[in-house]
């Protein structure tokens, strides 16, 4: 082979088909090679064309890597996403969507059950009211007694799903909210 190759000389260097080659050449192919260039009928500059291929495959493998590295950055930051999810949800500052329905269910059945109960006792100091103020005080003394109670309540449905195991927070938050309920 001198400083020119035909077109089946240049396939067989590449082991590819003549088409193949045919197609490296012509810039309206998805597959043209850039500088893969015929210098007349079936006649390629051989040097033109190795360098061309060569720089090709350079820019593949690049492409090749480069989508690889992406694909392995995308992974980790899913995996560390995961992993803090996890973390969270062991810190219990998270919770699933199962126990999240299972506290609300809870809370509700809660108030369900206290408000009638509250209704009772609150009826006879209702009527022996002497005027509307002691009535409303009765009622607002009834009310932060709920609040209080439903508070306390909730705290404890908060306990049970948390489980906790740092007895010293725990009793620190009761403290805190005993404090907060008593004010």
């Amino acid at each position: 082979m001198g400083k020119y190759a035909s077109l089946s000389q240049i396939a067989s260097l590449f082991e590819v088909d003549p088409r193949t080659v045919n197609r490296w050449s012509d810039p309206k192919d998805k597959i043209h090679i850039e500088g893969f260039e015929k210098v007349g009928h079936g006649q390629y500059d051989l040097r033109k064309c190795v360098h061309a291929w060569k720089h090709d495959m350079e820019r593949r493998i690049s492409e090749a890597q480069s989508g690889f590295k992406s694909a392995k950055e995308f992974n980790l930051k899913l995996d560390a996403q995961k992993k803090e999810l996890e973390l969270a949800e062991l810190n219990k500052d998270l919770i699933r969507v199962d126990e999240a329905v299972t506290f609300l269910d809870k809370i509700i059945n809660l108030l369900k059950n206290s408000l009638p109960s509250k209704r009772k006792t609150i009826m006879p100091k209702l009527l022996i009211a002497k005027d509307d103020k002691a009535a409303l005080k009765i009622l607002e003394a009834r009310d932060t007694d709920l609040l209080n109670e439903i508070s306390i309540s909730i705290e404890d449905i908060i306990r049970g799903l948390a489980e906790s195991t740092n007895k010293n927070y725990s009793a620190a938050r009761t403290d805190k909210a005993k404090r907060r309920r008593t004010s």
